[in-house]
């Protein structure tokens, strides 16, 4: 299982600016497949690890960790 600290990371730079939590949380939403509620922001989404046997999910949950360690970097 996959799980995004959301609320975990509401406190910690650089995400506890809501910008770049609410840029986070759409680059998750845009994971194909992924289902994404707007309360997940909150809390603690989670999908299951088999779905990045998907080419494209794979590729999509890559550029979205890459995009967090650049913004961890910069902050």
């Amino acid at each position: 299982m996959i799980v995004i600290q959301m609320r975990w990371m509401k406190h910690r730079a650089p995400f506890n600016d809501e910008t770049k939590r609410n840029e986070l949380h759409e680059r998750i939403k845009d994971i194909p497949g992924w289902r994404v509620t707007d309360a997940g922001i909150e809390g603690f989404p989670k999908f299951p690890l088999r779905s990045l046997a998907d080419k494209k999910v794979l590729e999509s949950f890559t550029q979205t960790l890459d995009w967090m360690v650049d913004q961890i970097r910069n902050s």
